[in-house]
């Protein structure tokens, strides 16, 4: 039987890994669980943690996603748009904010963030989106009231309850 290929991502490329998916491999040959170190455990409650709150803060600020990834190492939300359609709806403001709220997720459940995925976010920021702000003026005003943006959609009502909600079924589906 010849398994299906997988795509993983990691900062907005994509790479494409030849063979087949390792876990549905490690399933056919009789292993019913994959074990992980609890560091790894660890690693992907942040990831799934971040990866949520990239999703429920798209869906508050009404900011079309693609997809969610979180496996084993990698994780991305995907956007919905190119970055010529995030320019022409001007919707710069709302995807520089829904990357910056991964970063809070993670200092609010778990006390840090210094994931991976938070340089991945600022500089998805920095080098992405703002230097698309034309205007000197405003590209300065987001950048220093970002945080401030993010932490506000943090603040919405039931925000956390979704997140938590979100990333604890992601983490029974890998169990």
């Amino acid at each position: 039987m010849k398994l299906p290929s997988f795509s993983s991502t990691l900062g907005g490329k994509s790479a494409r890994r030849s063979g087949p998916n390792p876990i549905l491999v490690a399933l056919q040959s009789g292993f019913s669980t994959i074990r992980k170190s609890k560091m790894e455990e660890f690693d992907y409650r942040v990831a799934a943690y971040h990866e949520s709150g990239h999703a429920v803060a798209s869906y508050l600020l009404q900011v079309p996603i693609q997809s969610v990834y979180v496996t084993p190492g990698l994780s991305e939300c995907v956007s919905g748009l190119t970055i010529g359609e995030i320019v022409s709806r001007n919707l710069i403001h709302q995807c520089a904010t829904v990357a910056a709220v991964g970063a809070i997720v993670e200092r609010i459940f778990f006390g840090d963030a210094d994931s991976v995925a938070c340089e991945i976010d600022k500089k998805v920021i920095e080098k992405g989106l703002l230097p698309r702000i034309k205007d000197d003026t405003k590209r300065r005003e987001l950048k220093e009231n970002q945080q401030q943006l993010a932490m506000e959609v943090t603040q919405r009502p039931r925000f956390r309850l979704a997140v938590k909600l979100l990333a604890a079924k992601r983490c029974r589906r890998r169990r």
